[in-house]
């Protein structure tokens, strides 16, 4: 989610552009594109919570953030109409994902090695910078989001998160 988050941020302008003939809506896209961060990992985390059952704590989270949500529209919808609805939408879903994350490593003793967690935060950084980098070159925006994308990809290699290997047993299982 990171992947397409970043590039989808860093190119709303173009991409709104693109399908509605105008970029008035690019901010809006721009802060929903961070909700998917939250939304991803609050798939992973919530599913650790209910497996391990930790019920209460995942309720108490999403009431709490359901508050937290209405709260931020009450007032950003107000002021920012559609734009503080996105925005309320991030901050919500990315509150949701924090305190699950939370909850998961410390309640549930959930635990990654030092190098696995320093690989993921490289690769994650190095997205994000890629897909930045990326409006500098000198050519059509579609081909600064394609070299993105695809030297994204390659650092996903080069940072062990998959390795091709893997990626192609999948491929071949999923069609059998």
């Amino acid at each position: 989610s990171t992947l397409a988050a970043a590039n989808i941020f860093v190119y709303a302008n173009p991409i709104m552009q693109l399908l509605y003939h105008s970029s008035s809506g690019a901010n809006i896209l721009s802060f929903l594109i961070i909700s998917l961060i939250g939304s991803s990992t609050i798939y992973v985390f919530g599913s650790l919570m209910v497996s391990n059952g930790n019920l209460k704590e995942y309720i108490f989270i999403t009431a709490l953030c359901d508050v937290l949500n209405i709260s931020l529209n009450y007032f950003l919808i107000r002021k920012m109409n559609a734009e503080g609805a996105a925005i309320t939408s991030a901050i919500t879903q990315l509150s949701v994902a924090a305190l699950q994350a939370w909850v998961v490593f410390s309640r549930i003793k959930i635990s990654f090695p030092v190098s696995f967690l320093a690989r993921i935060s490289t690769a994650i950084l190095s997205i994000v910078s890629l897909a930045y980098l990326s409006t500098f070159i000198h050519a059509d925006w579609k081909i600064q989001l394609s070299v993105s994308i695809i030297t994204s990809l390659i650092s996903f290699i080069v940072f062990r998160i998959f390795h091709p290997k893997q990626l192609l047993a999948v491929l071949k299982s999923e069609r059998s």
